[in-house]
């Protein structure tokens, strides 16, 4: 929590939107929260996280829209069965 403060002072004014560009500022903000993320959830809980974001991502890619919110919910109570 500590942490955060100062990542977002460092997001609000050494990469202020003004100056820098967009695509800066996410990959930013993606590596503050990879890194928070690591450090309070380890890398075994950061991988399930990341494979879910991935799983998702194709199911509402690839499926048909009228079948996409059934395949997601779907997806999240069976991770949530084998999950540990």
């Amino acid at each position: 929590m500590a942490l955060s403060f100062p990542m977002a002072l460092i997001l609000c004014q050494v990469l202020h939107p003004d100056r820098t560009p967009f695509s800066v500022r996410y990959l930013y903000s993606i590596a503050m929260g990879m890194t928070l993320g690591l450090f309070c959830f380890g890398w075994r809980q950061m991988g399930i996280l990341l494979a879910i974001i991935v799983v998702s991502y194709l199911l509402i890619t690839l499926v048909p829209p009228q079948y996409t919110q059934r395949c997601v919910v779907a997806r999240s109570r069976g991770i949530g069965i084998i999950s540990p």
